[in-house]
């Protein structure tokens, strides 16, 4: 992140799902930064604000792409859901959780519009419901490398293997 030509720390990685409304999103960030006392201090890293949509340089292994970077650098990462929880129907958030836990061992925050899940407004409703039924093995990514790479990568075995 650059902001007056310096870098600037990434608090916070949002993974989340583009189909969700911008309203939500934003409602979803201004709760977790007041929440935190954070303000207009909190620093989050959004992908369509951090990368290039149209030239996206993944390299050649995930680890040397802008999400896993984004991830790398990192205190905690937000993973933001809808009342139907489509961001774990994609597999790129599937990466982003799976190395938030698995390899970088970093807080992982789930966030609504309506707050925390797990917290008052947020622990019983269709967000949990759709939690419970979630089976990140049928999501999906846009592209089949990266459907493949992504597999492979979160079952332990060579991404580019297949």
């Amino acid at each position: 992140l650059v902001a007056h030509g310096k870098a600037q720390e990434r608090m916070y990685f949002c993974s989340h799902y583009w189909g969700e409304y911008f309203r939500d999103f934003m409602v979803t960030i201004d709760a977790h930064a007041a929440h935190n006392g954070e303000g207009l201090r909190a620093n989050y890293w959004i992908c369509v604000y951090a990368v290039n949509q149209h030239q996206i340089e993944l390299g050649h292994r995930l680890c040397d792409s802008p999400f896993y970077r984004g991830l790398q650098g990192s205190r905690a990462t937000l993973l933001m859901l809808d009342k139907k929880a489509d961001a774990l129907s994609r597999l790129w958030c599937v990466f982003e959780l799976n190395e938030t836990l698995q390899k970088l061992k970093h807080p992982l925050e789930v966030w609504t519009p309506l707050g925390r899940v797990g917290t008052g407004l947020v622990s019983s409703g269709p967000v949990l419901q759709a939690l419970m039924r979630v089976d990140t093995r049928k999501a999906k990514a846009s592209h089949p490398v990266d459907q493949r790479s992504i597999m492979n990568h979160v079952a332990g075995l060579d991404e580019n293997q297949g």
